[in-house]
């Protein structure tokens, strides 16, 4: 689903998920996660109760309809299955609420306090989703010391992408899984012009246009061959497929695109990673709709990385890989002190906030599947964003959970941030995140 309107999307796809394409069975990811076999990330806010204490004036204006988000942060995955799973995923946002009619199923968040929860309900039956994004030009994305290298990231109809180099799939050759060592089912593929190259491992390969529909969608880049001079990706249901072979071309024309701040990658090099003084700069270069003015170069801190809380009272680590379905009160905590057998697990200070987003899913999943298997949601998403200034903590009350509860879901996945904010003179509102970000999933239990 989604993450809420800090989070338009992260693209994940892991070895042990079967990915087949971003967002059900297209050809190309789009700005949401991607669904192991199919499937359907950003959260508004509905008046603060201050807004009660005086009415406005007769004549004032009414709220700017357009509002955008961009963000840069890195991501971890903690559910063992994701093999320790990480990586910069760039989100980019551009929306007009006006084109959608659609209210927040609970919402007490407040911009005075900037502390509260905001939840949303889809009916999947109705094809009910957050906002779609708006082509509104050129986003660059830089790190002030160069490291990583982001590519522009230019619109797409699936959503913003950050591409790198671009070209015409060789072949796909299936990588059966083996048991000892234990390792899942993959895929080589090599391109036309031999372009792939060992520094392109951690990032992601969108192919399109391959004859087997099992082929296309987004994939984790986990190694490089240099004797085939392809990519290895995580696609286990990947199906041989030649396209350039000793008669010649098949006339099938599959392309390839490697995708860059896409999301956790089991195989991400630490060069590719966020650091704690980076600073992150971004501009845009209108384009589109051109409802933005050009804005930047603006900077934004990255907010320090960190380890949730584990300790024999605050078990956050545990906690965000399982949620209850009690409908009781949750909440997660960013670092602890050393106690007993509980070794000091590190919170960042440099931080404006913490944040939680969740989501829910109630596809079907089959037997065995790994908590991080992501099926196609059948009836209903739940989205939640959760926000705390100024707090290692974040509580989701007992109203929230109860919406969980009662969400039928079969997965939920979970994310707690540290994040830094910054909110650049535009003609309309535009927010710039940045900071560090744990991901857990939950394989809910079948009902007793």
């Amino acid at each position: 689903m989604r993450s809420t309107k800090l989070f338009p999307g992260l693209l994940f796809v892991l070895a042990t998920s079967g990915v087949a394409a971003c967002g059900g069975s297209t050809d190309k990811p789009d700005a949401r996660p991607p669904q192991p076999d199919g499937g359907v990330d950003a959260a508004p806010k509905v008046v603060d109760a201050a807004a009660f204490d005086a009415a406005p004036p007769v004549d004032a204006a009414p709220p700017d309809p357009l509002s955008a988000t961009i963000s840069v942060t890195e991501m971890k995955v903690l559910n063992p299955q994701a093999g320790g799973a990480k990586g910069v995923t760039v989100s980019i946002s551009f929306t007009d609420s006006s084109k959608s009619d659609k209210k927040p199923a609970y919402d007490d968040y407040s911009d005075a306090t900037l502390k509260g929860c905001t939840v949303y309900e889809y009916d999947v039956t109705k094809n009910e989703k957050p906002l779609d994004t708006l082509n509104e030009g050129d986003v660059t994305i830089t790190a002030k010391d160069s490291d990583p290298v982001i590519p522009p990231c230019k619109y797409t109809p699936a959503g913003y992408w950050c591409t790198g180099r671009v070209g015409t799939v060789a072949s796909i050759t299936a990588i059966p899984a083996n048991p000892d060592p234990p390792t899942p089912a993959m895929a080589l593929v090599t391109a036309k012009d031999h372009a792939f190259a060992a520094a392109d491992v951690g990032r992601y390969l969108v192919i399109a246009g391959a004859s087997n529909a099992a082929n296309n969608g987004a994939y984790p880049i986990v190694a490089y061959n240099d004797t085939a001079k392809g990519v290895v990706i995580a696609n286990s249901k990947a199906v041989a497929e030649v396209v350039t072979g000793p008669d010649g071309d098949t006339g099938i024309t599959p392309t390839w695109t490697l995708l860059v701040g896409a999301g956790p990658n089991p195989a991400t090099p630490e060069a590719y990673l966020l650091e704690d003084d980076d600073v992150v700069v971004v501009s845009l270069a209108p384009g589109g709709n051109k409802d933005w003015d050009a804005f930047g170069p603006e900077e934004v801190k990255v907010a320090d990385s960190f380890e949730l809380s584990k300790t024999g009272t605050d078990d956050s680590q545990a906690k965000i890989q399982a949620v209850p379905m009690d409908g009781k009160e949750f909440s997660l905590t960013c670092g602890n002190a050393a106690s007993g057998d509980y070794p000091a697990q590190p919170c960042g200070q440099d931080a404006l906030g913490s944040v939680i987003l969740m989501e829910t899913n109630d596809g079907d999943v089959p037997q065995g599947a790994p908590a991080t298997y992501w099926p196609q949601a059948k009836n209903k998403v739940v989205t939640v964003k959760c926000v705390q200034a100024l707090a290692p903590q974040v509580k989701v009350s007992d109203k929230v959970m109860e919406i969980i509860k009662n969400s039928g879901a079969t997965r939920i996945r979970t994310t707690f941030l540290r994040l830094h904010s910054k909110e650049p003179t535009s003609n309309h509102k535009i927010r710039l995140v940045s900071g560090h970000g744990t991901i857990g999933f939950t394989a809910v239990p079948p009902p007793q």
